[in-house]
């Protein structure tokens, strides 16, 4: 049925939200802006799925912080190595995240880990958890010029997935776990298993939804 799988990576594979909030609330803190106050001000987005790049933009500039003040280039490099770090010392895979991996491969199809997460923050997980030999190729921040909902992530999945196999966007699934990822997928033509790690109401159907990716194996391959 389906000849290539796309996982997103942060709560879908690696569970790493609380990372994510303590990196950003101690970037923030060194430049003296309050993380409470930032949360009340951005309350209106939805940042899951999002790159981080445009996550800090949107917090940085609702603080009425100029680029000249604080250029985004060197708050997004800061605060990509303070959440590296946490990375390599806190994360954890997600249950069934690892089975879900080896049953793709199990199947012979081309797997690819689709994130808005920088290359260097995807390649140190994948090193981390041992998922080298299940990763056919990885898309992330660097790769695209617009991040999640825009579908550019997975048209390029869809490329480069489709220089490995002769591939129609029908036999692609796509793994996430954000509604801005479904709908990026959705967008680019590809379909959907939904496995949310917070409950929150999708705006468009989806072939199949899971409680977590323990349940992945009863999904034909």
């Amino acid at each position: 049925m389906f000849k290539a799988v796309f996982f997103d990576l942060d709560e879908t594979l690696v569970k790493a939200d609380t990372l994510h909030i303590e990196a950003n609330r101690k970037v923030f803190k060194k430049y003296h802006l309050d993380w409470e106050e930032i949360i009340q001000k951005t309350k209106s987005h939805d940042f899951l799925g999002r790159r981080l790049v445009d996550v800090l933009k949107i917090m940085r500039d609702a603080m009425g912080v100029s680029e000249k003040s604080l250029p985004l280039k060197t708050l997004t490099t800061e605060r990509l190595n303070i959440f590296l770090k946490l990375i390599k010392e806190q994360a954890r895979l997600l249950p069934g995240a690892k089975r879900a991996l080896r049953y793709v491969k199990s199947k012979n199809k081309v797997l690819g880990i689709v994130s808005s997460g920088t290359r260097k923050y995807i390649n140190i997980a994948i090193k981390k958890f041992g998922l080298d030999h299940f990763v056919d190729f990885v898309v992330g921040e660097e790769d695209v010029l617009r991040g999640k909902p825009n579908p550019e992530c997975y048209l390029k999945s869809f490329s480069l997935a489709s220089k490995i196999i002769p591939l129609k966007k029908e036999e692609c699934l796509v793994v996430e776990d954000a509604p801005n990822g479904v709908i990026a997928a959705k967008r680019a033509g590809l379909r959907v298993c939904y496995v949310p790690l917070f409950k929150r109401k999708l705006p468009l159907e989806v072939e199949y939804q899971l409680s977590n990716l323990r349940e992945f194996m009863s999904i034909p391959l």
